[in-house]
């Protein structure tokens, strides 16, 4: 049926079980290409107020130059974020982010 859920509503967790986590194309990337990326992701809500990524598919991606060097496009974000949420790495990305966000602004 149309209407009926299929894998793509698995949460992370589930999926994480169902691929080969060392075949992630993001294991593979280059410290700098992964930076890139992570940067643009930082970035993308100081150039668009859409959901998501969508808002980068035009001249504000452009921007992403900017920050990172690389205009990269909404699907290859999308693909990025998928990978790391799999990994389920955001908690251990975010910890050292928020305590150096939080000496600076104390500053």
């Amino acid at each position: 049926a149309p209407s009926a859920a299929d894998a793509r509503w698995n949460t992370d967790a589930k999926k994480a079980t169902l691929i080969d986590l060392g075949e992630l194309p993001i294991l593979k990337a280059k410290p700098t290409t992964l930076t890139r990326k992570l940067l643009a992701m930082g970035a993308t809500s100081l150039l668009t107020e859409r959901r998501g990524f969508d808002g980068l598919d035009g001249p504000l991606g452009q921007w992403l130059e900017v920050f990172g060097g690389t205009a990269y496009m909404p699907a290859t974000m999308d693909k990025t974020l998928a990978s790391v949420a799999l990994l389920n790495v955001c908690d251990d990305m975010w910890r050292p982010h928020a305590g150096r966000s939080s000496e600076l602004t104390g500053r």
